[in-house]
């Protein structure tokens, strides 16, 4: 509750004047001044405030490129992410594809390695039975290669008068084209009936000298190409167990047996071969 107001009594020109009037007459007075500030507002007063409403207008036009900008992102940013979802989903069931054809690629390698030594192995027994001979002249069968082999088996076995000769399924020269006279003559490929007949003439053959019409020829066992490469990866370490009189074979399927002082060693490739025969044989090696 406000206190009590006091008349305080003020001598003005002989009288006595109550301080509420002079309260009230000051209020008036305060209220013609800002009626009158108001009414005259500076000049530059208005042009700040235009150009404070023309800066507003500047940064709100600014603001909504701003936003639209940032909206526009924004979708670009959700449209990017939604692709690089996709792209990793796709790449997660690549890679399981991947694996998946790995494993299946590394089972049929084996497969594939296990039939192709089947067929090898099919293919040397299918020839057990052949024997290749070369460098026997061309043009020396005449008409009927049977009778010319018929006689070079009976050279070979040293059979002599009416003993028979080894008979024979069927023979032929290589297929290609008839050498010149001074190129080497075709091989001639002989199936005998009998597979003993075979070895016989093959061991009979071995470490012979032989000669046909004045020219040298060779017995040899008639094998698959795949049989062929493994053994010709012999062929400098034969050469090396030559020189050092050292009693060797390759058996089949490829592996090199060899004789040292009685001690009979099996090697299934060159490279294990070269590395214990080196220790056993250093002056050769």
């Amino acid at each position: 509750m406000p206190p009590p107001k006091r008349k305080n009594i003020t001598k003005k020109k002989g009288e006595l004047v109550h301080s509420e009037e002079i309260h009230t007459m000051a209020q008036e007075g305060s209220e013609q001044v800002d009626d009158l500030s108001l009414s005259t507002t500076p000049k530059w007063a208005e042009d700040l405030a235009a150009k404070f409403e023309r800066v507003e207008l500047s940064f709100g036009a600014k603001i909504d490129q701003m936003s639209e900008s940032i909206n526009s992102l924004t979708r670009d940013t959700r449209a990017m992410l939604n692709r690089l979802n996709n792209a990793e989903r796709r790449i997660g069931n690549m890679e399981d594809t991947v694996e998946k054809n790995t494993a299946d690629t590394a089972k049929n390698d084996k497969l594939i390695h296990a039939l192709q030594q089947k067929v090898d192995d099919l293919e040397n027994r299918s020839r057990r039975n052949n024997l290749r001979l070369v460098g026997i002249k061309e043009g020396t069968e005449a008409a009927n290669i049977y009778t010319l082999l018929s006689n070079v088996f009976r050279y070979i076995l040293g059979r002599t008068g009416d003993t028979p000769s080894p008979e024979i399924e069927r023979a032929h020269r290589s297929a290609r084209p008839i050498p010149d006279p001074d190129q080497p003559p075709r091989t001639i490929l002989v199936r005998m009936l009998r597979w003993r007949d075979k070895q016989e003439i093959v061991r009979a053959a071995a470490g012979k000298k032989l000669e046909w019409e004045g020219q040298r020829f060779s017995v040899y066992h008639d094998f698959s190409a795949e049989e062929s490469r493994r053994r010709a990866l012999y062929s400098n370490l034969k050469k090396t167990l030559q020189k050092a009189s050292v009693k060797y074979g390759i058996l089949y399927p490829g592996i090199l047996m060899v004789t040292i002082d009685g001690e009979k060693l099996r090697y299934f490739s060159p490279e294990e071969a070269e590395k214990d025969l080196s220790k056993r044989l250093p002056k050769f090696f």
